[in-house]
């Protein structure tokens, strides 16, 4: 494992490639089960290293050499490098759930509205539900993208939440309704500024006596 950690002291990637291989060759020659694990998790590091060096190269942007697997993957998505991204997760066997919010987040942050749509349909629930494509699309200040997800967010008490953070307090009284749930509502009605909205939010209350 030192010799791993050494080679990632070299900013130069030729000796940082070279600490890897040599570390690589050592780990390969053990006979025990952690050290065939290290031979393979080295191995591993220097495919990454090679891919993360053609990205850079690919992209002209020097922010891949560096970073995990898992970021890597996700910045393919954000710099438009979507096959490269899917075929690195499937060389690396990355779980399907962790490569749908790799996905998500990195189209939200690349900005590719239509191909998170197309993302979304994929199937007819994505694995990972709803809520990190609404997630992602607010931390990037696109609430127009997100409420196209947020309507699609089963557990009522949770898009109401997040329709409060969109600022669409009427969408989420409405929720907090269907969800049966009075203190939700009034903490939506107590969040709520403008005059409408709260009216409507009133209404509601007076109106659902069984909450």
């Amino acid at each position: 494992a030192l010799g791993v950690l050494d080679a990632y002291r070299y900013q130069d990637l030729v000796r940082r490639r070279k600490g890897l291989e040599q570390a690589g060759a050592l780990f390969s020659q053990s006979k025990d089960e952690n050290g065939k694990a290290m031979a393979k998790t080295t191995d591993e590091q220097l495919k990454l290293l090679d891919v993360q060096e053609e990205l850079e190269k690919a992209t002209g942007r020097a922010v891949f050499v560096d970073t995990s697997l898992s970021e890597t993957i996700r910045l393919c998505f954000a710099l438009n490098q979507h096959k490269r991204g899917l075929r690195l997760a499937k060389d690396m066997k990355v779980a399907d759930k962790l490569l749908w919010w790799l996905r998500v987040s990195g189209l939200a942050e690349g900005h590719e509205w239509a191909e998170l749509e197309k993302l979304s349909k994929e199937k007819k629930l994505p694995p990972i539900g709803f809520e990190p494509f609404v997630e992602a699309c607010i931390r990037e200040g696109r609430n127009d993208e997100a409420v196209k997800y947020a309507s699609k967010v089963t557990d009522m008490s949770r898009r109401a939440e997040l329709c409060v953070r969109m600022g669409m307090f009427r969408d989420a009284a409405d929720a907090a309704v269907t969800a049966r749930d009075r203190d939700l509502l009034h903490s939506v009605k107590a969040k709520a500024t403008a005059p409408g909205d709260i009216a409507y939010i009133d209404n509601l209350i007076a109106h659902s006596p069984n909450l």
